[in-house]
């Protein structure tokens, strides 16, 4: 877990962003064939997602931009992500009291 604080609260990736990329990854081991498992195979741990490649670009950039182009080429997969965003937003503000 210390892995996904860091990318969110280190790194400045979004939860958002976060979650569409696992939605990602969560279709290429489910071997959806639509989707690029290039990344997915070869990311073996977490903290690889905090590393950046020869040019400087993080894999979180990278991957993020597959999983746009997913969301926009797929209904169905952008239906997915935006319904567990939502979901962990509604978490979110049940856990969280009101000021």
């Amino acid at each position: 877990m210390d892995h996904i604080r860091l990318l969110i609260e280190n790194d400045g990736n979004s939860i958002d962003r976060m979650i569409g990329i696992l939605k990602y990854f969560d279709r290429c081991h489910k071997e959806d064939p639509r989707f690029d498992s290039f990344w997915f195979k070869n990311m073996s741990t977490l903290k690889s997602l905090r590393k950046t490649d020869r040019n400087g670009v993080s894999k979180t950039d990278t991957i993020s931009k597959l999983a746009i182009a997913a969301g926009k080429a797929h209904k169905d997969f952008h239906q997915e992500v935006v319904r567990a965003i939502e979901k962990i937003k509604e978490h979110e503000s049940i856990k969280t009291p009101n000021k």
